[in-house]
């Protein structure tokens, strides 16, 4: 079930290509929006939009590839399909190795189209849905001191009062204080809903430091 929120964009500088997409995808009941060129689509999309987009691998100016690395380096969440020929499939490969959904070889057959186009917007709702709960972790911890961070870090490890105390040099009872005003900023009534919070803030630390390695 496709959101009816969602998008499909087509970026090609084929009119003919663009009509051809737009109707197979229209009768299908998606919503479409066509570009006749990657600086069009840049300067006008709405990328906050959920849906995907369908590049055309060679386009005058700037290519879909360009395009492609230039909606990476903006954080778009949108995902992409490359339309490619024959001779461009080894381009559309690595693409995909860099984060694209598929390719579709010209001319697609509508049910292929349709069912990539599916797929990306599934995949597109997924990534969007993942982001708005990495945001609100974002806020939950933002909304923590720097102790009560790290008294939280070591709630979620199953420590007690006492083995956080002696930990981080501390008394018991501001343990508890601490642990008081983590659960009342964040609407939490025990160990195991902390430990949610800290351990998705944790995975999201290191797959950011393994991003930066890359």
């Amino acid at each position: 079930m496709v959101s009816r929120n969602s998008l499909v964009r087509i970026v090609d500088d084929d009119e003919s290509v663009c009509g051809s997409l737009s109707f197979m995808l229209r009768i299908a009941g998606f919503d479409v929006k066509t570009y006749a060129s990657a600086r069009l689509f840049l300067d006008t999309d709405d990328m906050n939009r959920p849906g995907c987009a369908i590049l055309d691998v060679r386009m005058a100016g700037m290519s879909g590839l360009e395009l492609y690395q230039e909606m990476l380096r903006r954080g778009s969440p949108i995902s992409v399909i490359f339309l490619t020929g024959h001779g461009e499939v080894q381009m559309a490969v690595q693409a995909i190795q860099d984060g694209a959904v598929d390719f579709l070889l010209k001319p697609a057959q509508p049910e292929k189209l349709q069912a990539v186009v599916r797929k990306a917007i599934a995949i597109n709702e997924k990534r969007l849905q993942r982001n708005k709960e990495l945001d609100e972790v974002r806020m939950l911890i933002g909304q923590l001191t720097r102790s009560e961070l790290e008294v939280a870090q070591l709630i979620s490890k199953g420590l007690t009062t006492q083995m956080i105390s002696s930990a981080l040099g501390i008394s018991e009872q501001t343990v508890k204080v601490y642990r008081s005003r983590i659960y009342k900023k964040w609407g939490l009534v025990n160990a195991v809903e902390v430990s949610r919070v800290i351990d998705e803030y944790n995975r999201e630390i290191a797959a950011e430091q393994n991003g930066s390695r890359a």
